[in-house]
């Protein structure tokens, strides 16, 4: 884990593996679309629209406008338990199953790069980091599982709210 850093192109913040991520946090809680810093994702900023009957419905609407992901390679399977975020942000996690055979075409405003990563990986609690830093004279901890795909020289490091809705879904699975 030593040695990876990156630097956010919005705020300057720099974060390092170790590092708390406060500062790009702070960002995207003042309501920027993408994820800040390269190669960290922090979550996705969809929003229900007035029209959008369901979470279930915004989730797909988001999915297609944001990454291109058609809805007919989508089968939703449900949602897990409403989840309120630090910063008070308050989601609903869809579960789905995604077909194969897609093209994906990311809206660049909206996402950085797509990924992939394996639900193994994800589901193992091995890899369910906490991490804690102090932040405007407080202590403050988040999760993170950072993901090294064997094709790349530095981690995804998947942190925050998306981190912490995953081992929630672990939870729900294991239990």
């Amino acid at each position: 884990m030593e040695g990876w850093r990156s630097a956010c192109p919005r705020c300057s913040h720099s974060a390092s593996r170790r590092g708390s991520g406060a500062g790009c946090d702070d960002a995207v809680a003042d309501g920027l679309q993408q994820p800040l810093c390269p190669r960290d994702l922090v979550g996705r900023r969809g929003r229900a629209e007035p029209g959008d009957p369901s979470a279930e419905f915004t989730a797909l609407r988001e999915t297609e406008e944001e990454i291109g992901l058609a809805r007919a390679h989508i089968d939703v399977v449900g949602s897990l338990p409403v989840y309120t975020t630090v910063t008070n942000f308050v989601v609903t996690p869809v579960v789905a199953l995604v077909e194969p055979g897609f093209a994906l075409q990311p809206d660049p405003f909206e996402v950085a790069e797509v990924f992939e990563v394996p639900l193994a990986f994800l589901m193992t609690p091995a890899h369910h980091q906490r991490h804690a830093f102090e932040w405007q004279g407080g202590h403050r901890e988040f999760l993170a599982m950072p993901w090294q795909p064997p094709d790349a020289e530095q981690p995804y490091f998947i942190w925050g709210a998306t981190a912490a809705m995953l081992r929630n879904f672990y939870r729900f699975l294991s239990a």
